[in-house]
């Protein structure tokens, strides 16, 4: 688990404690701060700059000479990637600059390719050490196909200052936590379980977001549940007017790589946002590609098969736990979704499923399959069912902003109507404890 440091100071006050007090705090509580790391650490000379000028490079399928302005200065670059456009912001790495790429310390220089001379370079996600490009998604939104950000340049939000240094912009220069999460402390895996071990044991105040009301039930989204033991409680919120060109904000998307994920859309983004704070996956269905539309859950019947997000067409077991529509299985519950129900560019109208599954089904159905997921991942490790209130992905503080990059955290625009269809369940049960004083020393005989 990496928990960025500057995310984790939003949900605990934790005044001016250093990086490596607080990972000696943390691990003498239980919860083994494996490393420290500072991954925009050899990052020097980036910027953001705007495209103006954009041509492929003649003799080359792949090449593109492109122009970019600091605001100061105009730097002809040759890109090997062509997911940008003019008019797109983008870092630039200016002759001189350093890059912690994966294959190791880079200083750009001026080059000549292909005939052209290359004054710097455009970099990725990857070449500023914020991810490898190949890391999947959560939540059962595993997705192997790549974003933006993913092998290609990292194109910014369109407020990004021009000439801003990149690292500073965006916070990139804070410190990231490397957690060894143990099996008996699932609840760090988050943000927020991170946030009050830290408070309990510094006494620092914790500044949690508030668990937004869960919405009345919406006779459009029925769900069935052949299962209780399995699944004590599953709930979906239908989503609509969500704008199929909108990219979660830069800062977002720096975060998520900052966490070791993959940015890929504003939808699966804020999913996976909202699992890493709360700790409680959640899964985007395409509510245009559902049979019903209608969700239930419950155990695989003889001859089913599910085409899973990484394209893999798998046969059920009788002891999966699957998610179905009117049509069959749309996934594996609280491992992977299926194919036929993502999210994709053109989506509008999503159902967003929040829900409780029984640990070791998720962790049988995992294993048979070879699907370790960051969903399966913390459901086997047993998720709370009260903390699927909080992971409301578009009231999550964290993750809003993804619905909708140009406004404050929000509803989508048009306004979206956020419903939810949820079964009965039982209260969580209350422990009684009566403390009484201790009643000297025992005597063994």
């Amino acid at each position: 688990m990496r928990v960025p440091l500057g995310w984790l100071r939003e949900l605990v006050d934790l005044g001016d404690a250093s990086p490596d007090d607080l990972a000696h705090t943390l691990t003498m509580g239980g919860i083994e701060v494996d490393e420290v790391r500072w991954p925009t650490a050899g990052v020097a000379g980036v910027v953001v700059a705007q495209v103006t000028d954009m041509a492929p490079v003649a003799g080359s399928d792949k090449l593109h000479r492109a122009v970019a302005t600091d605001g100061a200065h105009s730097y002809e670059v040759v890109a090997g990637a062509s997911n940008f456009a003019v008019g797109d912001k983008v870092p630039l790495a200016r002759p001189g600059a350093r890059l912690p790429t994966p294959d190791g310390p880079l200083t750009v220089s001026t080059r000549k390719i292909f005939g052209h001379t290359s004054n710097g370079m455009l970099a990725s996600l990857a070449e500023l050490g914020l991810g490898d490009g190949s890391a999947g998604a959560a939540g059962g939104a595993e997705n192997p196909a790549a974003g933006e950000a993913g092998g290609g340049i990292w194109v910014l939000d369109p407020t990004a200052p021009l000439g801003a240094d990149l690292a500073g912009w965006l916070g990139l220069d804070e410190p990231v936590f490397l957690l060894e999460v143990t099996p008996d402390r699932g609840y760090a895996l988050s943000l927020a379980g991170v946030a009050r071990d830290l408070a309990a044991l510094t006494g620092a105040r914790l500044a949690l977001p508030e668990a937004p009301a869960a919405p009345g039930a919406d006779a459009g989204v029925p769900v069935d549940i052949g299962d209780a033991s399995a699944c004590p409680r599953f709930t979906v919120r239908r989503i609509e007017g969500l704008d199929p060109q909108a990219s979660s904000p830069a800062w977002a998307r720096a975060r998520l790589a900052a966490c070791g994920m993959r940015p890929i859309s504003a939808v699966v983004d804020a999913t996976n946002l909202a699992m890493l704070e709360t700790g409680h996956p959640c899964h985007a269905y395409d509510l245009d590609r559902l049979s019903g539309p209608r969700l239930g859950v419950r155990r695989a019947e003889a001859g089913e098969r599910v085409t899973t997000l990484d394209g893999v067409e798998r046969a059920c077991d009788p002891d999966d736990l699957l998610v179905v529509d009117d049509a069959g299985p749309v996934g594996f519950a609280g491992v992977m979704g299926g194919a036929s129900t993502e999210t994709h560019p053109g989506t509008t109208t999503v159902a967003l499923e929040t829900a409780a599954f029984d640990a070791p089904s998720v962790l049988r159905t995992a294993r048979r399959h070879q699907l370790l997921t960051e969903a399966s991942m913390r459901f086997e490790k047993t998720v709370p069912p009260a903390s699927r209130c909080w992971a409301w992905t578009s009231t999550t503080p964290a993750s809003a902003s993804c619905w909708r990059p140009s406004a404050a955290p929000c509803s989508p625009t048009p306004p979206a109507r956020d419903r939810a269809a949820t079964p009965a369940s039982r209260p969580p049960a209350a422990a009684r404890v009566r403390p009484r004083a201790a009643r000297g020393k025992r005597r063994w005989r």
